[in-house]
């Protein structure tokens, strides 16, 4: 697909369910290709409640997406599923998350990422495969379990509030807002 320029989808949660081989395997790979969902470019993405899991290489290379909405229905996020998403700079973690795939956040643009719920189980014991950018911080709740300070496999760790940075709203972004139904 080197000369691919966009990815045109009906349903978000079908994709997310598509379980791709490997990075090779996915629209975006070696493309550059930006992602369309009913024939709106899709910069911020609020994914439906219904999608429980995010599959392997899901969005790997869909350098459009500048954040992105995990619903608190999503309970893993796959192998290198936001991996070279080169735009992608808020993403929240819910706490209905328990599991990262290895290279899931890699050569994103991110500085911070926000969890809300307990230390997810994440694949990325190897340094080859870990799971988030090497510079990025790791911000948690206090009292959630699993957590450690000042860093966490191998990541740095601060604490926070809970409450999102002024910094992390769709409206910040003045992109089309893709919501749970699909439609923009």
């Amino acid at each position: 697909c080197v000369n691919l320029n966009s990815v045109y989808i009906d349903s978000i949660q079908d994709y997310c369910c598509i379980s791709f081989y490997g990075y090779t395997s996915t629209p975006f790979y070696n493309s550059d290709a930006d992602l369309y969902i009913n024939n709106k470019l899709v910069k911020y993405l609020e994914l439906p409640s219904s999608v429980t899991s995010i599959s392997n290489y899901a969005f790997f290379s869909c350098t459009s997406l500048t954040s992105v909405n995990i619903p608190n229905s999503v309970s893993s996020i796959g192998i290198s599923a936001f991996e070279h998403c080169t735009s992608l700079s808020d993403i929240i973690i819910p706490d209905s998350v328990t599991s990262i795939g290895a290279r899931a956040f890699c050569n994103c643009a991110m500085s911070s990422l926000f969890f809300y719920g307990n230390a997810p189980r994440v694949d990325s014991k190897n340094s080859q495969y870990n799971s988030f950018p090497y510079d990025i911080v790791l911000y948690y709740i206090p009292g959630k379990s699993g957590w450690t300070s000042p860093t966490w496999e191998g990541y740095k760790t601060a604490t926070w509030s809970g409450s999102l940075p002024s910094s992390i709203t769709p409206m910040d972004f003045g992109d089309i807002v893709i919501n749970a139904s699909g439609r923009g």
